[in-house]
């Protein structure tokens, strides 16, 4: 898991990369490669989440002095949930290592990804209210942008090296 974790972030990257290539290659068919390229940027989407969280619960779980007796089914799939366990863990929570603006923008793109696996992509009033997202409103679908998906696995990234620092150099609180 943690080996994948990074892995998944460069197949991520290698595959945005790849899309004017796949944009190309079915320029016959304008409006399937929109699908496929929609269809592979959403999926992207979910792995990163889906690697992000596997990889801080499996880093999380090798620390000895972490409070593994609060950490509940899912905790690593819920930002807020998951810093405050850092944080006491480590001394630092997500907010802490990323900037204000990074903050922001990782809970509305772990917002879209949530629509996109439980909801179909369509917004709803959790959303907007969770995201600060005010360009949606309820009923309409989201679209995931190439930028979306760069900028999740970078804002990911960064925090799972910064969560891999200080996890191999956290000294038992005393």
């Amino acid at each position: 898991v943690l080996t994948t974790f990074v892995q998944t972030l460069d197949t991520v990257r290698n595959l945005i990369a790849a899309l004017p290539s796949i944009r190309h290659v079915m320029q016959g068919d304008p409006d399937g490669a929109h699908d496929a390229i929609r269809l592979l940027l959403e999926q992207s989407m979910s792995r990163i989440v889906g690697a992000f969280e596997h990889y801080t619960a499996e880093l999380f779980a090798t620390m000895p002095m972490a409070p593994h007796a609060k950490v509940k089914r899912g905790s690593f799939q819920r930002l807020d949930e998951a810093s405050s366990l850092w944080r006491e863990a480590v001394g630092k929570a997500y907010d802490d290592i990323l900037s204000a603006q990074e903050w922001t923008c990782l809970i509305r793109l772990i917002q879209q990804r949530h629509l996109l696996t439980h909801a179909n992509g369509i917004v709803d009033a959790d959303y907007v209210k969770k995201s600060g997202d005010a360009t949606y409103v309820t009923g309409q679908r989201i679209v995931i942008r190439e930028g979306d998906v760069r900028d999740l696995a970078d804002l990911v990234g960064k925090l799972g090296a910064a969560l891999k620092t200080v996890s191999t150099t956290a000294h038992p609180k005393t």
